[in-house]
């Protein structure tokens, strides 16, 4: 099931937690307003997960242990998403893409975010977050696009010059006062002045994972 762009607006029903054989949900661009259930991420075979460009509230879900292993890719951006990004959010194995640009977040960036070596998509701008860029993620040695920016964070990323990043990384680290120093950055920014980079969205990577298949 990906059913995205239509304009459906309301609630996000818990009972989708319950259906067993759930591998694809998009829930992109549809007047939702309401908060993302935790039972959508309780269980089932949950392979990719996208609720981008509505109006959600409330804070990020957690994810059991039950669908830690299957989850590759996750979409909450363009929302009105609060509070941190949980440090359990780095205990998904097989998550590949993770996108939380767009909302309200505040708080450090996860340390544990780095331990998700399988990502290769990660896209943290536009939010409110502080404190500087963990060093776990040198780690991430299959980055493809990683977009720090619009955030106030501050320090160093130069040892993220040493993974390779195929398609850019975009950080804070324009301007006359930079925030961030990167010497291998594709875009720099200036935090919290204009529209600055590229963002991914939902109904990219939901189409991505869902290969063609019939229900989606």
């Amino acid at each position: 099931m990906a059913q995205g762009e239509n304009m459906i607006e309301g609630k996000i029903p818990s009972s989708l937690g319950n259906a067993p054989n759930l591998e694809y949900l998009g829930l992109w661009d549809m007047n939702l307003n309401s908060t993302i259930p935790p039972s959508l991420f309780e269980g089932g075979r949950l392979l990719a997960a996208g609720f981008g460009k509505n109006s959600l509230t409330g804070t990020l879900p957690p994810i059991a242990n039950s669908v830690r292993d299957s989850l590759r890719a996750l979409g909450f951006e363009r929302n009105m998403l609060t509070g941190s990004i949980p440090s359990s959010y780095g205990n998904l194995v097989a998550l590949e893409l993770l996108l939380v640009h767009s909302n309200s977040l505040e708080g450090k960036i996860p340390t544990e975010l780095g331990n998700n070596v399988a990502l290769r998509v990660l896209d943290l701008a536009n939010n409110r977050l502080n404190g500087s860029i963990p060093e776990k993620f040198s780690q991430l040695v299959n980055l493809e696009w990683l977009n720090l920016a619009n955030n106030d964070l501050t320090g160093s990323a130069e040892a993220l010059c040493e993974l390779n990043v195929n398609f850019g990384i975009q950080a804070d680290c324009g301007g006359g006062e930079p925030k961030i120093e990167c010497d291998c950055c594709a875009v720099c920014c200036e935090s919290k002045v204009g529209s600055c980079g590229l963002n991914l969205d939902t109904s990219v990577l939901i189409k991505v994972y869902c290969n063609g298949e019939k229900d989606c």
